[in-house]
């Protein structure tokens, strides 16, 4: 960001540099007469670039005197992309504004000062003054369907938001609801609560497809050709672009309408007006601030709304792509303490509380007969499903240099098309009509820029997506399978994409006494007591027709236990009121006086006083509660070992924890139970609980690839009662906890994750491992699947952020022994009595010391240290970085964008929602989910492995080489095509119209057609295909093939002229018919249609990138078609083709045409020898790109940070305290809880 320069969005992806102008009246009309000077073309261009228009006709200002706005997008690649819009006013009561003049002009002196024309003057003036004051009125535009408002007091345009900003728990808690005016008044400024995605009208699709760069250059050909008397081509030409503007504007509207579908939908809701008095309206009219109802029966959210009361039963597919039902839970409202700042909502911290648009509520449980109540947040294209809606209507823009040097291309064969112009206006002046003149020139223009070069150069990109549908890859964003196939550079999530998305449950290992207890397998053999307890309950597990749902983890855990979950009611009754869910064993005694003694304890802790007590605004009688909880337990028959879940605190992955509050039969109080990462377990752990050693047991399971849960317990006081349960904080009661164990889960990698690996590796690919997973487990798969080899060190980087006693700091570990050789695991599980040293001699991969290859990995929190403290450490370890682990969402983009910014092409995999970000980020995001989410993501593979990964680079590849292939054929054809006519223009001859038919049509689009079916070579290779035109290699071609072809048509055309046989052809002369049959027309046509033949076989390459040409059967069948009709045309006097090509003069001598043939042969061979084995060296093209100033760019960063590495053995500075790769993670922790403390 530059500081002198205005932004809106700042810092977040949708960052904008803004500018402001105001209408200049001159401007503007010194503008329209240059467009009705140029007959409208001006206005065209300004069409295709608003900016330049806005520019022209306005003048800069400040954004508070603005009237439109300037927005320039920049992205990684320095890819600029502007948006214009207007900027609107108007009055905060939605009355309709006139803008007050600037210049008012008062009225004749001569009228009487109480004259009726000057007091209603008076009164207009007074109205203006008091409408046009700033705080009645609203500035702002729209811009990729957000409205942004003008904020006089930061002087700047913010973004309109919700009440998800800056709003605290309290004030939603206090939200009573709105009324009918108070409604109507927000809606002004919101707008209607609508996710609409219009169809576009046909005409306006029509005028923008017409209005295309490419057409208008298409229509001003065709003009061309018709007054040229080219009837049929240009014919041919309007009956496919027509063809093709039909089907691009069915295909949109198919798209659109497909889209609306799934997008659009409407309910009726209940609204609360304030005073418990509701009413039913239209989810249109929903506003941020509205209090709705949930239905006991379950609705689809037309909004995003923060839960007040009661619990909901969510359905979030469509947006995370995981089906599994996630428990919602009221607003935490904790009590204020006087002096300590109130508890502010945050929607990523508070998620588990919010329902989002698009999700489907299935059940609800609620109080008594209150209502399940949320408040509204967020409506219309600022929901989450409004956000996901954008990014399908305003996709990110592919940016790549392959695009962008194809404009530059054309521009160069535009200024040799201009020199033709010149060549044939000064060869033909004076000799030939003016109109003859100009057409000729101007038929110079559409030769050298060929109008069918967009078309030719979607060949590769059509043929690819076909393939990638066959193989159940989906492709959105058919512009991204090119960019596919630069990818250098792979990024993978761990869990659902490397391993198997299921868990099983290895064991448990309890504590007692500080220390860790052999690990038990079998869980009829772990004893009752904190540990089995915490297994019972501590989940979001319910019951939805029957069936026991919930997350895998959780359900895994209280399936290996054999305990039953039982919800009273049933299914359509249950949730008439709210009482604990019940767990218990199956095997336990009934104990009915258990249920009483329960409800003695928990009425006892009620004290009359707080009976009455509003719980989330709801009214309720708890000692009522109690009484029917204990009704509904003696009803389902309470056993000794029941245990009540009276609250749970949901997952949040920033705490990376959940925890219930729980009541067990004949119990005086509540108890906690925690669980969670390891790592967050034991800070908040008390360090008497937890045992000397865990660290080091920790690592023993975390470095063979299990996943480890942490569980822990705490006691609450028996002075909380049951209201207080219901209103306290988490972060107030989850800590001081006493240490129970840990479960040991095993993810399984995926079969077909380490051949993959492996593929790619052998190509050259980095491979990277992006994960929220624990790093020792991260680092064991990295291993396991082949990302890291048996032999390669790994050195973890730890940073620290400065603290009172010292400044920031980062470190460099060995993750293991550096002092010994690579031993091979044998061991398939950990022994738990074996001691810690004794485990890792026998069992843990070592370092080879001989071994100079080396990886990084680091974890979330030590990149966000250095990505604030260490920048430029940061790019080295990017640079050799492979596992990064406990990475939040907006962590794992934030690496996507750094491997862009150091020049890697960047491709991510993952399947769940929290890899949106990177997917969208990367240049080729695949998806192996099918929600909704995955509209982020360009590629969506409907097999859930990562074997679409190498398809879709191999397919990329593939059409980046066809794209290359086919635009170099198209311009090398163009350029000899104008050669050819430039020869004939000297003699005042020309190509009749079925020569041009015959290579337009028939040679040049079919051959460019069939050339794009060719299939992808088999196996990954490490050359990557080029991905810019402006390198030495595609120009060298073009040059080269230019001059031999120029060379054999000139030679072509002076030979003929040597033989005794040949017949001098008039110049210049008269010749209203076209005949242009001659000996030097007849060579220059057949030498330049073996030239297009000779071209189409040389750039149809194939290995490493593409199978060989032979494998193109439909390619061999048109070469075998077009030569049929091109040799004999050579060798005989009197051949099949003499009818259709009558200007063709034949060449009487046999030994001539035989020569001729020959004549072909040569440039052929020539041609051939040429791109093999000069274009193709590696040496030529090393010495060309080292002479070319303009092709020494293209070194990236990423390879000038790797070359320094090579060359300074001596970085990074490894740490040489000598401790244990535990300790070095139990003192990132420490650090981490003192700062946190």
């Amino acid at each position: 960001m530059v500081p002198e320069k205005s932004y809106i969005n700042p810092g977040d992806e949708d960052q904008m540099e803004i500018s402001g102008y105001r209408l200049n009246r001159i401007k503007q009309v010194v503008i329209w007469i240059f467009i009705v000077l140029t007959i409208g073309l001006l206005r065209l261009v300004f069409y295709w670039l608003p900016h330049y228009f806005l520019r022209c006709t306005h003048d800069k200002c400040s954004l508070a005197q603005a009237e439109s706005v300037i927005m320039k997008v920049k992205n990684i690649n320095q890819y600029e992309q502007y948006f214009v819009a207007k900027v609107e006013t108007a009055t905060r009561e939605g009355t309709s504004f006139v803008k007050y003049p600037k210049k008012y002009i008062y009225p004749n002196q001569t009228f009487s000062f109480f004259s009726f024309k000057m007091i209603s003057v008076y009164v207009y003036k007074l109205l203006l003054f008091f409408l046009q004051k700033d705080e009645n009125l609203i500035h702002y535009f729209i811009s990729k369907k957000v409205k942004y408002i003008w904020d006089g007091n930061c002087n700047e345009f913010r973004a309109l938001k919700g009440l998800e900003s800056d709003t605290t728990c309290a004030y939603l808690h206090k939200s009573q609801g709105l009324s009918i005016s108070e409604q109507s008044k927000r809606r002004i400024l919101y707008g209607v609560n609508s996710i609409a995605v219009h169809v576009t009208p046909i005409v306006v699709l029509l005028f923008k497809q017409v209005l295309s760069p490419f057409y208008i250059f298409q229509a001003f050909s065709m003009c061309l050709w018709y007054a040229d008397e080219y009837y049929i081509y240009a014919t041919c030409i309007v009956v496919i672009s027509v063809f093709s503007i039909v089907v691009t504007i069915y295909q949109i509207r198919s798209m659109q309408r497909a889209l609306r579908n799934t997008i659009s939908s409407t309910t009726v809701v209940t609204v609360c007006r304030g005073n418990d008095v509701y009413e039913d309206i239209p989810s249109e009219d929903l506003v941020p601030g509205d209090v709705i109802e949930i239905p006991r029966h379950g609705c689809m959210m037309q909004c995003d709304a923060a839960l007040l009361g009661g619990n909901c039963i969510v359905n979030e597919s469509s947006l995370t792509g995981e089906s599994v039902p996630i428990t919602k839970t009221p607003l935490p409202n904790p009590m204020t303490v006087p002096g300590q700042p109130e508890l502010m909502f945050d929607l990523s911290n508070h998620s588990r509380h919010v329902l989002f648009s698009g999700t489907q509520v299935i059940q609800t449980r609620f109080y008594g007969n209150q209502k399940v109540r949320a408040v509204v947040l967020r409506t219309g294209f600022i929901t989450s499903k409004g956000n996901l809606v954008r990014a399908i209507l305003y996709p990110k823009p592919v940016d790549f240099k392959f695009n962008r040097d194809t404009y530059k291309f054309i521009g160069v064969l535009a200024c040799i098309a201009v020199l033709g112009f010149i060549y044939t206006i000064t060869l033909m002046v004076r000799k030939i009509k003016s109109r003859h003149i100009i057409v000729r020139a101007l038929d110079l223009v559409t030769i050298a820029v060929p109008p069918a070069l967009p078309a030719a150069l979607a060949v590769g990109v059509v043929f690819a997506q076909q393939r990638l549908k066959k193989s159940a890859i989906f492709c959105i964003s058919p512009s991204n399978i090119n960019i596919s196939g630069a990818v250098n550079a792979v990024c993978f999530d761990k869990t659902g994409t490397l391993t198997e998305d299921g868990l099983e449950l290895q064991g448990v290992v309890p504590v007692s006494k500080k220390r860790f207890e052999p690990e038990i397998r079998n869980m009829n053999d772990l004893s009752k007591g904190g540990l089995l307890y915490a297994m019972a309950t501590c989940h979001s597990l319910t019951i939805i027709d029957g069936e026991l749902m919930g997350d895998p983890l959780d359900l895994i855990m209280f399936d290996a236990i054999n305990w039953k979950l039982e919800e009273p009611g049933q299914e359509e009754t249950r949730f008439d009121m709210m009482v604990p869910t019940i767990v218990h064993p199956f095997n336990s005694p009934v104990m009915h006086q258990g249920s009483t003694e329960m409800v003695n304890n928990d009425s006892s802790l009620i004290n009359h006083e707080s009976c009455n007590l509003s719980l989330n605004n709801l009214c309720v009688d708890f000692s009522f509660l109690i009484s029917k909880f204990v009704s509904l337990s003696c009803e389902f028959g309470l056993q000794g070992e029941d245990i009540g879940i009276v609250r749970q605190f949901p997952f949040s992955s920033s705490l990376q924890r959940m925890s219930v509050i729980v009541r067990t039969l004949n119990s005086s109080n509540f108890d906690l139970y925690v669980k969670g990462s390891p790592e967050m377990i034991s800070q908040l752990s008390q360090l008497d609980s937890l045992p000397d050693d865990f660290h080091e047991v920790l690592t023993q399971y975390t470095q063979y690839g299990y996943r480890v849960i942490a569980v822990a317990w705490k006691p609450l006081p028996a002075k909380l009662n049951y209201v207080k349960v219901q209103r306290i904080a988490r972060d107030q009661v989850e800590r001081e906890l006493i240490f129970l164990g840990l479960l040991i889960m095993e993810n399984k990698i995926k079969p077909e994750t380490s051949p993959v690996i492996n593929n790619l590796q052998q190509a050259d690919i980095r491979t990277i491992m992006v994960t929220g997973d624990n790093m020792l487990t991260a680092l064991c798969v990295a291993r396991d699947c082949g990302m890291v080899d048996k032999g390669d060190r790994i050195i973890l980087v730890q940073a620290y952020p400065p603290t009172e006693l010292k400044a920031e700091e980062i470190e460099f570990v060995y993750a293991g022994d550096s002092q010994k050789k690579v031993e091979e695991v044998i061991t398939s599980q950990v022994n738990i009595n074996l001691s810690y040293q004794a485990c890792i001699k026998g069992t843990v991969i070592e370092i080879d010391e001989d071994n100079k290859r080396f990886h990084f990995a680091l974890t979330g929190k030590s990149w966000a240290v250095l990505r604030q403290y260490f920048p430029d450490q940061l790019l080295k370890i990017l640079v050799r970085g492979t596992v990064f682990a406990r990475m939040a969402p907006d962590q794992k983009a934030q690496l996507v964008e750094g491997l862009q910014a150091l020049g890697y092409y960047v491709g991510m995999c993952g399947d769940g929602a929290n890899d949106c970000g990177a997917l969208k980020t990367a240049h080729t995001g695949i998806s192996l989910s099918e929600a909704e989410a995955s509209v982020a993501s360009p590629f969506t593979s409907k097999k859930p492995t990562i074997e679409c990964v190498p398809k879709v680079i191999s397919e990329g590849r593939c059409a980046l080489v066809t794209s290359f292939g086919i635009f170099k054929y198209m311009a090398s054809y163009s350029l000899a095509q104008l050669v050819s006519v430039l020869i004939l223009y000297w003699n005042g001859a020309n190509l009749t119209d079925p020569a041009f038919l015959y290579v337009d049509l028939f040679l040049i689009t079919s051959l460019s057609v069939t050339f794009g079916y060719t299939e992808p070579y088999k196996e990954l290779v490490k050359d990557l295909p080029l991905s810019s035109l402006i390198s030495p290699g595609p120009i060298l071609s073009l040059i080269t093939q230019t001059i031999i072809h120029t060379s054999f048509q000139t030679a072509a055309y002076f030979y003929v002229q040597q033989q005794e046989w040949y017949v001098l052809f008039e110049p210049f002369k008269e010749n209203e018919d076209d005949d242009y049959s001659s000996h030097e027309n007849s060579a220059v046509f057949l030498i330049s249609a073996y030239q297009y033949i000779i071209l189409a076989i040389i750039y149809s390459k194939g290995k490493p990138f593409r199978k060989t040409i032979f494998s193109n059967c439909k390619f061999n069948f048109k070469f075998l078609n077009i030569f049929w009709f091109v040799d004999p045309s050579t060798l005989f006097s009197k051949c099949h083709l003499k009818t259709f090509f009558q200007f063709i003069k034949q060449f009487p001598v046999i030994d001539y045409r035989l020569i001729f043939v020959g004549l072909a042969v040569a440039n052929f061979v020539i041609s051939l020898v040429f791109e093999m084995f000069i274009v193709d060296n590696l040496v030529v093209i090393k010495k060309c790109k080292a002479q070319c100033s303009c092709c020494k760019h293209d070194d990236y960063e990423y390879t000038h940070i790797e070359k320094e590495l090579k060359e300074d053995p001596s970085w990074p500075p490894l740490d040489q305290s000598g401790l244990g790769l535990a300790q070095y993670i139990q003192r990132l922790e420490s650090t981490n809880q003192v700062i946190l403390n």
